[in-house]
This record gives C-alpha cells, sequence and structure tokens, in this order.
C-alpha cells in the first residue's frame, strides 16, 4: 500500500491543468497531492517506467505551460489516479491543519506544543494499516515553528509510540 493523499483540486486551482494532455490524461484525472508521501516499490518502479504520462506532462506542464506544474504535487497523484489508485491508501503520512481555508496549512509554535495538543493529533481519526484498524493515522506533523523545538525535545519521549507484533 502507498500514501499518497491525493484530492481533486477546487476549480480556482484548476488553471495548472493543460488541455493539451487529453485525452491520455483528463481533466477528472487531473489531482493534487502533499510533497509528503509514501509510495511502495512496485508503484515507484511504475513511476520510474512511465512512457505514457510523464512525457505528456514534460511536454505540456513542465516546460511549455504558463503555469507549470509540480511534479511531486501534480504528476505523482495523477497518475496514480489514472493506473494504481486502488493500491493507494489516499492519505498522507503527515497531519496538517487545513482547517483555516488559506492556500498553506497552519502552523504550530510553542502555545501549541502540548501533550493534548499532540494527543488529539495521534488520535483523533481512525485509519487501516495493512488492513488493520487502527487510531495512529499520522507519522509526522507539519509546519512546526522554531520557537516549538525546545518543548517537542522535552515532549519527545511521551509521544514515542511503541506497538507489540
Amino acid at each position: 500500500m502507498s500514501y499518497v493523499g491525493t484530492f481533486y483540486p477546487s476549480k480556482g486551482s484548476l488553471y495548472r491543468y493543460n488541455p493539451a494532455m487529453a485525452p491520455q490524461i483528463t481533466v477528472e484525472q487531473w489531482h493534487k497531492a502533499s510533497q509528503w508521501f509514501e509510495i511502495n516499490r512496485a508503484l515507484a518502479v511504475e513511476i520510474v517506467s512511465d512512457e505514457t504520462y510523464f512525457p505528456l506532462f514534460e511536454r505540456f506542464c513542465l516546460k511549455n505551460w504558463k503555469y507549470p506544474c509540480i511534479s511531486d504535487e501534480h504528476y505523482i497523484p495523477t497518475f496514480i489516479i489514472a493506473t494504481s489508485w486502488m493500491n493507494n491508501a489516499n492519505r498522507s503520512v503527515t497531519y496538517t491543519d487545513w482547517t483555516a481555508g488559506k492556500p498553506h496549512p497552519a502552523s504550530f509554535g510553542k502555545d501549541d506544543v502540548t501533550l493534548d495538543h499532540f494527543e488529539k493529533i495521534r488520535y483523533s481519526a481512525n485509519c487501516t494499516y495493512n488492513g488493520i484498524s487502527t487510531k495512529v493515522c499520522s507519522l509526522f506533523a507539519r509546519k512546526l515553528l522554531p520557537d516549538s523545538l525546545d518543548l517537542l525535545m522535552k515532549l519527545g519521549p511521551d509521544l514515542q509510540i511503541f506497538w507489540e507484533n
């Protein structure tokens, strides 16, 4: 299983899709994802062996388009949607707070670094891992500000998780 949290972009951000990529890449297949992801070896081999989709990205998106796309944000999720969506968990390995509805996720500073805050992040959803239900959905949190480092170092031992087989 791979962990790439893909999503269909809002109408306002579809400008990076180049219609010249159709019919091989349709606007419905055009997806976006976080730069933080995990892919398994089989998908990695598919991506580096791709002779269908990447040449279209290179020709119509990376070089000759007024709004260039970004490989990790656009190519990989679009490739997954077009070819191997069934082998993707469609979630990221990172916790990111997008609730403010802004173009960038929320940042966490020293006032946010509490054991309660991280417990909420850690156990706020139900996910599966290798077909087994778990409440641990994220391996990392994004956008931690430099002023949070000292508190993170103190909380580190309390935040570690160990699984038993």
